[in-house]
């Protein structure tokens, strides 16, 4: 970018402290205020503010919405785990789901009330689902690692990046999860569509809830719309699962909570 030749002229996301308030230069050129102290260490070390008198506001303009928690933060209000994410929360359905998303309760941050109303409440987080953005993921096998945004997997490059992003434990996954799970040939069908039929291993090892699919064609193609529909087998285990699903929330709807275990 441009030299800085004025001490007024900083970069768009400069971090100031003023007082016991962290602000941050968004690209119009304005002031954001994080909702707390506790919402900007999720992003940033203190380190990185600088120091500023009153005066230093009377420089730029101010937005009136505050910022919170990083994406992906986990936090917690009364008796509810939240994942914070995008403006938006999602409640934790119980603490085997917390566990068995790979998350852990070091991480969890005591909110208040006031950082709690800046958000929006979305549905249930529950094992069906998918991690929010700022989920950051480990491959121990591979030594990896990989930041979800825009419901997309990158890889970070360096423990430099890798270091702006860990204010939370990672979740762990093996890297042999990505193994090719199977494949079929496309046939045609009637009106010129074509189909095909990919079966996924249902057992333990493999099951999962984000799958990857390629397109190969050997010659060039004109594709119009391409469809992918996914279905469950009806099982036992699919039953319980959906039943305790619904059960989850109604929970959550009429504020029947379930305390994490204590630490």
């Amino acid at each position: 970018g441009e030299d800085i030749i004025d001490t007024k002229d900083y970069p768009i996301d400069s971090i100031f402290k003023i007082k016991d308030t962290y602000y941050i230069l968004s690209a119009n050129k304005t002031l954001e205020k994080f909702i707390s102290e506790k919402a900007f260490l999720s992003h940033y070390n203190r380190n990185l503010a600088i120091q500023k008198n009153t005066d230093f506001l009377d420089s730029y303009l101010k937005v009136e919405n505050s910022l919170g928690f990083a994406d992906g933060t986990l936090v917690s209000h009364g008796l509810s785990v939240f994942i914070a994410s995008k403006n938006k929360l999602y409640p934790v359905g119980d603490p085997d789901i917390f566990l068995n998303q790979g998350y852990s309760w070091n991480d969890i941050i005591t909110i208040d009330s006031n950082e709690f109303s800046i958000y929006e409440k979305e549905k249930l987080f529950n094992l069906t689902s998918v991690h929010p953005d700022g989920t950051v993921f480990f491959t121990p096998d591979t030594n990896k690692w990989y930041l979800i945004e825009n419901k997309q997997k990158h890889e970070l490059p360096s423990k430099e990046v890798l270091s702006s992003w860990l204010k939370k434990n990672p979740i762990i996954v093996p890297a042999s999860s990505l193994r090719i799970l199977g494949g079929c040939d496309l046939k045609k069908e009637l009106f010129g569509n074509y189909s095909c039929v990919i079966q996924l291993n249902d057992k333990e090892e493999t099951a999962g809830r984000y799958y990857e699919f390629t397109f190969t064609a050997e010659n060039d193609l004109l594709i119009n719309n391409l469809n992918l529909l996914y279905k469950k087998n009806i099982t036992k285990q699919n039953l319980k699962l959906a039943l305790r699903n619904i059960i989850l929330k109604i929970k959550t709807r009429y504020g029947i909570q379930s305390a994490p275990p204590q630490q």
